[in-house]
């Protein structure tokens, strides 16, 4: 029986970043279209896009890049359905604003 001797641990890049990176990432994909919970999304968008970047230089390349693509796209689906849902409240708001008050009526 042929013992083979135990290899020696290459220090290589840790996957650690990338990884959260691009779980933050998705989390964030998948909250944008919430309204309330997308603010929420928007700040976690954010650390993944912090997260990879630095990992980039320090973690896993690709996964790194792909959690700044999908934090970036979180944050920016944020904030244009939150524009569109800010002009429809002002439109509504609008026609509150112009809609006729019924007057009271004195009873005969």
């Amino acid at each position: 029986m042929a013992t083979t001797a135990p290899r020696a641990v290459t220090p290589g890049r840790s996957k650690t970043l990338g990884i959260l990176a691009l779980v933050f990432g998705i989390i964030a994909l998948a909250i944008s279209p919430v309204p309330i919970l997308n603010n929420v999304g928007a700040i976690i968008g954010g650390a993944a896009v912090v997260l990879g970047i630095i990992g980039i230089w320090k973690s896993a390349r690709a996964m790194s890049i792909s959690g700044v693509v999908c934090g970036i796209a979180g944050i920016a689906i944020t904030l244009v359905l939150q524009a569109q849902w800010s002009a429809e409240l002002d439109k509504v708001g609008d026609q509150l604003k112009n809609m006729p008050m019924p007057t009271a009526t004195q009873p005969k």
